[in-house]
């Protein structure tokens, strides 16, 4: 999500040259133009992302896994024409777009429009392109600088931050018109199981594993008290809520009624859902600068091999933009 400055002031100002030689704006290029959600990560021969006579980040060395470089590129991609977006940091691209008047901006969510966020510095930050937008829910799609190649995620306008609580949402902008769009509201989430989830035995008889969700099925031994088990996938039978997990090596179900629900696993702020909010947290973590309690130290926990690492938070970022089914 952050970026070394990575362009001279003579560079930028050649780019902005370079965009006179259209013969319209990007804006006015895409007004009434159709719009293709992206939902899945552009492929490696896709020239907006990964060409150097194309993408100003890929070409001076900070190409993708970087928020600027996936955002640049898909301004590009959408309009067609080479975006005037900023070329430096993150968070300066609210900034230097309203100080050079190249594209309305707003509060409001709007196909195809760039979102901003700033480290209360207009230098650090993030930014994500907004493809679709339904009621309150906005869905993203973005970059992580070194980290995640590609991923989505819905916000509700309702949080202030949209999604990044660490950083100021600074507004988005509007690189061009799409309200007449027919394919605009089309976007879907990436299809995905059950989120996975952690419980604690609580009965001090342990629970019977079985074979399939019912007690007339066969028994392959008992979970004893006080054990975690990840369940991946729940139902009701015979009056009782079953849970499906793989405990000593075997695959099976038990009674969730005689234990309790810890939470969900990747989801360490524990609010039900496993969000980008969760990575934050993670590697804040990871560089000593927040603490976990020892159920967020579980939830974590995701590759299950009994240590917080980056292992995990590859996977958790994974699992937020689609690659993996569940945790």
């Amino acid at each position: 999500m952050r970026i070394k400055r990575i362009l001279s002031l003579y560079v930028a100002a050649m780019v902005f040259l370079s965009s006179l030689f259209f013969c319209v704006s990007s804006a006015g290029a895409a007004s009434g133009a159709s719009f293709t959600p992206r939902l899945t990560e552009p492929a490696k021969t896709n020239k907006y992302y990964f060409d150097a006579d194309y993408n100003l980040f890929y070409k001076y060395g900070y190409g993708m896994p970087n928020c600027t470089a996936y955002a640049y590129g898909r301004a590009y991609e959408i309009l067609g024409t080479r975006p005037d977006l900023c070329p430096y940091n993150a968070g300066e691209w609210w900034t230097y777009n309203i100080a050079n008047g190249f594209y309305d901006y707003g509060q409001t969510p709007k196909l195809g429009a760039i979102a901003c966020w700033d480290n209360y510095d207009s230098n650090y930050g993030h930014v994500a392109v907004v493809e679709k937008v339904s009621g309150k829910n906005v869905t993203f799609s973005e970059s992580a600088y070194n980290s995640t190649m590609f991923f989505t995620e819905t916000i509700s306008t309702d949080d202030s931050h949209m999604g990044y609580p660490g950083y100021r949402f600074l507004g988005y902008i509007y690189i061009g018109d799409f309200s007449n769009s027919s394919s605009g509201g089309q976007a879907e989430e990436p299809t995905r199981k059950m989120a996975t989830q952690l419980w604690k035995i609580t009965s001090d008889n342990g629970v019977n594993f079985r074979s399939n969700a019912g007690t007339s099925y066969q028994s392959l031994g008992v979970i004893p008290y006080g054990t975690n088990i990840k369940i991946i996938e729940t139902k009701t039978s015979g009056g009782y809520t079953w849970g499906k997990t793989t405990y000593r090596s075997q695959t099976g179900w038990c009674v969730l009624d005689y234990a309790s629900k810890l939470g969900v696993m990747g989801d360490l702020n524990q609010n039900g859902k496993v969000e980008i909010s969760d990575v934050i947290l993670f590697q804040n973590y990871i560089a000593k600068k927040a603490t976990l309690t020892a159920t967020q130290m579980l939830l974590a926990d995701v590759t299950g091999d009994g240590n917080c690492a980056t292992t995990d938070t590859v996977m958790i970022q994974k699992y937020i933009g689609g690659y993996l089914a569940n945790l």
